[in-house]
Order: C-alpha cells, then sequence, then structure tokens
C-alpha cells in the first residue's frame, strides 16, 4: 500500500485527572502514541509537517488526544471519493462510546482533501462516513435494582476511534482494548509456540472445550514469574512480572516488572510496567499506571503514577440510590452505566481505613490519613464491657455515644 500522509492535530490539554503526554498513557499493552504509530503503519500512512506538504495535497488528519486503531483507518480509507469526509464507528462499539464521550460528539480522524483553511475546524464539519460494525457482544450481567441497567455490553472488536480527553475515558478504552489485545497476545502464528501453549491451557482446563481453553490460557514473556499456587487465567505476563502465591490474576495484562503479590485478587485490569497490586488487595477492571500500588479494593479506577492506596483503605464505585457523577470541564455528567471509581493523582497517598466517593478526582502529591480521632492512641486497663473509641481513647459504649 502507497504511503499517505498524515497529519497530527496537537492535543489541546492534558488529560483531565492525569499528568504528562497523552502519548504516554498507558493502553493495553502498548501507550497511545505506540498505538497511533501501528495504527499508522497498518495502512501504509506516515506522519509528516503539515508545511512540507503541498496545499492541494490530500491528508490524512487525526487528533492526539483520541485513541485510533487500525481497523478504524482502514475502514475510512476503504472509502474513495474527493472531498472531506470523517469517522464513525458503528455498533456496539458506538453505542459504548456515546456513554463515555460526555457529550464530545466531534470527529478524531477523518481525510481531508487539501490543506486549505483550519484543519480542526474541517475535520469537525466533515460528513461523517460510519464503518460497518464487527465484532461480537460480550454481556456482563449486574446486580438487578441497584443500578440504572441490567447488564454491560462490552463490545470486542478492533475498530476504535475515540476522544481522550478525561481519565475515565481512558479506562474505558483500556477496557476495550483488553479482549483484542489478549486475543493477540495469547495466540501465535507460529505453531511452534501455539501448539505448547494451548496443549498447557486445555491440561490446566481439564477438557478441549474451546471457552475453557481460552479461560486457561495465559502468555509468559521472558522473566515473567508464576508461584505454582497462584491461578492465572487468559492474562498476558510481560517481560519481568511476577504473581506470587494464592493470587488470582483473570482477563488482565501486565506490563514489564508489574506484580500481584501473595492472595491479591485482579480481574480485567492492565498494569502499566512496574505497577503492584499487594498482598490481598482486590482490583478490578481499571488501570494502574507506571509504578501505582494497590493495597486495598478499586473497581472501575485509575491510579496515576506513583500513587498508591494501602490495605483497608477503598476507592468506591458506585453510589446506592443514584448513578455516580463525574466531572468533566467543570461540568457534572452522569458515568457511563451510573459507575465509575477513583481517579487517584499521581504520587497521592491513601491512608488504611479510608473511603474515597466514586467519581473523585484526587489531585496529585496528596497524602489522605484517617482522622486521628478514630485511631485508639490511649488504652487504659480499668474497662470492661463494650466500649467505643472517643478522642483516641477508650470510653464505655453508653457513656461515648454509639452504643
Amino acid at each position: 500500500m502507497p504511503t499517505f500522509p498524515a497529519v497530527l492535530l496537537p492535543a489541546e490539554g492534558p488529560v483531565e485527572g492525569l499528568i504528562g503526554e497523552v502519548d504516554a498513557l498507558p493502553l493495553a499493552d502498548s501507550t497511545v502514541g505506540a498505538q497511533r504509530a501501528a495504527a499508522l503503519r497498518a495502512v501504509g500512512a506516515e506522519l509528516v509537517d503539515a508545511g512540507a506538504l503541498a496545499a492541494d495535497q490530500p491528508r490524512l488528519v487525526l487528533r492526539q488526544d483520541a485513541v485510533v486503531t487500525g481497523a478504524a483507518l482502514q475502514a475510512l480509507l476503504a472509502v474513495g471519493g474527493a472531498g472531506d469526509r470523517s469517522l464513525q464507528v458503528g455498533g456496539a462499539v458506538e453505542q459504548l462510546c456515546g456513554r463515555v464521550r460526555f457529550g464530545d460528539d466531534s470527529p478524531v480522524v477523518g481525510i481531508l482533501s487539501d490543506g486549505r483553511g483550519d484543519a480542526r475546524a474541517r475535520l469537525a464539519a466533515a460528513p461523517a462516513q460510519v464503518a460497518p460494525p464487527g465484532g461480537r457482544v460480550v454481556p456482563f450481567p449486574l446486580a438487578p435494582g441497584q443500578f440504572q441497567d441490567e447488564q454491560i455490553e462490552l463490545p470486542i472488536s478492533d475498530l476504535l476511534a475515540a476522544p481522550l480527553t478525561h481519565w475515565l475515558q481512558l479506562l474505558w478504552w483500556n477496557l476495550l482494548r483488553l479482549a483484542p489485545t489478549l486475543l493477540r497476545g495469547l495466540s501465535s502464528l507460529n505453531p511452534l509456540v501455539a501448539v505448547p501453549r494451548l496443549c498447557g491451557a486445555a491440561w490446566r482446563a481439564g477438557s478441549l472445550r474451546p471457552m475453557a481453553v481460552a479461560a486457561q490460557a495465559r502468555r509468559l514473556d521472558a522473566g515473567a514469574e508464576v508461584h505454582p499456587s497462584a491461578v492465572v487465567q487468559a492474562s498476558w505476563l510481560g517481560p519481568g512480572s511476577k504473581v506470587g502465591a494464592g493470587a488470582i490474576v483473570r482477563g488482565c495484562v501486565l506490563g514489564a516488572g508489574a506484580q500481584v503479590e501473595e492472595q491479591g485478587l485482579v480481574e480485567g485490569t492492565v498494569l502499566a510496567p512496574g505497577a503492584r497490586v499487594q498482598r490481598k488487595a482486590m482490583v478490578k477492571f481499571s488501570l494502574l499506571r507506571e509504578g501505582a500500588m494497590a493495597g486495598g479494593y478499586m473497581q472501575l479506577g485509575v491510579l496515576d503514577q506513583n500513587s498508591a492506596f494501602k490495605l483497608t483503605s477503598a476507592l468506591l464505585d458506585q453510589s446506592f440510590g443514584a448513578p455516580v457523577e463525574v466531572r468533566v470541564g467543570g461540568r457534572r455528567c452522569t458515568a457511563p452505566y451510573g459507575l465509575a471509581g477513583v481517579c487517584l493523582g499521581a504520587r497521592s497517598v491513601v491512608g488504611a481505613g479510608v473511603m474515597v466517593a466514586p467519581g473523585r478526582i484526587v489531585p496529585p502529591d496528596l497524602q489522605i490519613m484517617p482522622n486521628p480521632n478514630s485511631v485508639l492512641r490511649r488504652i487504659p486497663t480499668a474497662l470492661r464491657g463494650r466500649v467505643v473509641i472517643v478522642d483516641g481513647g477508650l470510653a464505655p459504649a453508653d457513656a461515648g455515644g454509639a452504643p
């Protein structure tokens, strides 16, 4: 395929709630920038400086603050003809993206017939070409009566072209990329690799049924270690990553040097290089950036670089009786499916016993500790029976307030 010139429209600001450049943010087994580069290679396109192109030369235009896959670019370029055009992904992927866009319906990728005028404005005004839906949808039932929806329908598709301006969008785009990434990582075109891997999965499953074998498939890159008592299912462990004794890892991608310590439980989560899930922690459907440490309980959350929360703390993800709301550009928006965890800012620490309400962004460089008045510091010897903590000491329950 001949090389097609592509122009990148710079991000207008950082991703809300997170530090660092957009291109460096983790996306499944890669980064946003590396994913874009792979997508461009897949269609024979190459990023160039707009000033180096002739004014009348057609060009592919992409927003930097977006996630675009190779399949999406192929769908856009497959439609010939003159004039400007943008891409809209159809089917279940677009239905989910519509929940996560927070009102940003502007296109993120398109083809402009020439370089005249403002590229960003022309992209926004370009007629949309709807990509045919593909892949399949996997339903995840929710507890009846507790949420806005009875189930979450998570599409499995390589088609994705969506904005990336908010931490919750980064989380959902990682969740959408998990299944295609695992399918690619756990399979292999090389029979010398694929056959032993499938045989091992069938042995662990004790069955030849495809779904049972797929659940037990796993990939261990060079130096990755799994304790014999750990359970690792449908996951990709990067170089030097480790899973400790009694830990359970299902449907996850662990980056280089990431760790799940003894008795940790991790499901549907992306751990960037050097991230760690500590002993007895539980992490589900979340994203941990480089150097982050999870010691308590979290779901549908994001830990920014080198942030941490301790054992017995919790980053909540639901509000009973009302959908969770998040702040997006100063506005209050309902989270997808009424569910959202917490974005813990870079280098911030949540101490033991602290619970953070759902949908919150904890700013960087905070240390949040429990109220010292609720921590027992003085223990008298004369008390007997039921007692409560009052101002750091103990008092009889009937005199101290709560029975």
